[in-house]
């Protein structure tokens, strides 16, 4: 099965069960492994929620430790194996499928913000949101193409005035890695599809909950016919089930555009520092720089402006002094 840092394999059992096997990347530092493996435990407990469960070994460990012939030690996990394809796959991503996965990521943030657990300090981490702008800015060498630079020029400017607010914003545990590989979705493709799967919390950590929803959105956009009209979607239904706030519709397009900035710029850092690329890293490049070249051509108020009519708010936040004016 892919993965980025773990090597993981499908186990089926002559009974028909079927289960993933996780071999711990040797660079994962043990404090995060111990998090990582709690949290499954605890969201595992909740039926609500399509999170695959951690299956403790006959002695009830959770995380094994196994020799290889050449001496090296393993860290083996067993986790519940969920039924679907990844998102990415999925064709077409209709209305209501984005809207369901909106929902559902509503629903993982009211579930983790009741989880006590203490994150470990996920400090320079390129993958926290809250980092992109770092990573933008040290990285801007990387981009040969001026258009492409200036792309991804626009998406820093736009991060570096939304962070004020994204500072000001209430934080708890998030997922930290919604992307478009690590949700799953079942059902039938023609009437009812749902999401059946959110894998890999080895990401997690404390920031505003709105950067996952923006993640998210960001990975919708990829190859979509109409990447405002994706996000919307997935926008409408997560704030049926927890009410964004003025000042998240204020910097959610610019944390959208920040991810896929970040993303191609560790991308393209990856691509000039190794002659030999895993595939798997670079897998949502191209596509990210559509997005981007499609976004670039969106106005953010107007994006905005969607964004708050997704969530039956007046599309610009002056509307009502303006009207009272006029009357």
């Amino acid at each position: 099965l892919p993965g980025e840092r773990d090597r993981n394999f499908l186990l089926a059992t002559p009974e028909g069960n079927r289960f993933v096997v996780k071999i711990t990347s040797p660079e994962e530092p043990e404090e995060q492994l111990r998090f990582e493996t709690g949290l499954l435990r605890e969201l595992g407990n909740d039926e609500g929620l399509p999170i695959p469960r951690p299956i403790p070994s006959e002695s009830g460990d959770l995380v094994l430790r196994a020799g290889a012939e050449d001496g090296a030690r393993w860290r083996v996990r067993v986790l519940e194996h969920l039924p679907g394809q990844v998102l990415a796959e999925v064709r077409p991503k209709t209305n209501g499928l984005l809207e369901e996965l909106g929902r559902q990521i509503a629903d993982l943030e009211h579930r983790l913000r009741t989880i006590t657990l203490e994150p470990p300090d996920r400090s320079g981490f390129i993958w926290a949101l809250a980092e992109a702008g770092t990573v933008m800015e040290q990285g801007m060498s990387f981009h040969a193409d001026p258009a492409r630079q200036a792309l991804v020029e626009a998406c820093l400017a736009d991060f570096v005035d939304a962070q004020p607010t994204a500072s000001s914003l209430p934080r708890q545990l998030v997922h930290g890695d919604l992307n478009d590989h690590n949700i799953l979705v079942g059902g039938d493709p023609q009437s009812n599809r749902r999401v059946t799967g959110i894998l890999d919390f080895g990401d997690s950590h404390v920031a505003p909950p709105v950067f996952d929803l923006a993640i998210a959105a960001a990975y919708l956009c990829l190859d979509a016919a109409d990447p405002l009209a994706a996000a919307t979607d997935v926008v409408r239904g997560y704030h049926a089930r927890r009410p964004l706030t003025e000042p998240e519709l204020d910097i959610l397009f610019p944390l959208i555009r920040a991810r896929l900035g970040a993303s191609v710029t560790v991308s393209a850092s990856r691509r000039q520092g190794s002659s030999e690329l895993d595939e798997y890293l670079l897998i949502s490049e191209a596509p990210a720089w559509r997005a981007l070249e499609s976004m670039g051509e969106i106005h953010p108020r107007l994006a905005r402006g969607f964004f708050r009519d997704a969530c039956g708010l007046p599309a610009c936040p002056r509307r009502a002094p303006l009207v009272d004016w006029i009357r």
